[in-house]
């Protein structure tokens, strides 16, 4: 699967803050979070996006996949992000 930001979700930086807004709403972002949200291009999969991540910043891999996988069940259920078949 491809995932692909929302395209009426806005990110924001407020000083050393990362937020989305969408519909009025207000989501903060941390962490991998940021990380995930920067390089989700429609293009590619988790997996990919993982590694990416995983290489440029030298840490473990199955902490990156536990933590972008909760941060992938939020933005899903707030509308945040869209899925797409490869």
């Amino acid at each position: 699967m491809i995932y692909s930001k929302n395209p009426f979700t806005t990110l924001k930086k407020f000083e050393d803050d990362y937020v989305l807004v969408y519909e009025g709403e207000v989501y903060f972002l941390e962490g991998i979070g940021i990380e995930f949200w920067k390089k989700m291009d429609g293009q590619k999969n988790k997996k990919e996006i993982y590694q990416e991540i995983c290489s440029e910043f030298d840490v473990d891999e199955k902490k990156v996949e536990k933590d972008g996988e909760k941060f992938l069940k939020k933005m899903l259920k707030y509308d945040l992000i869209e899925l797409s078949e490869e």
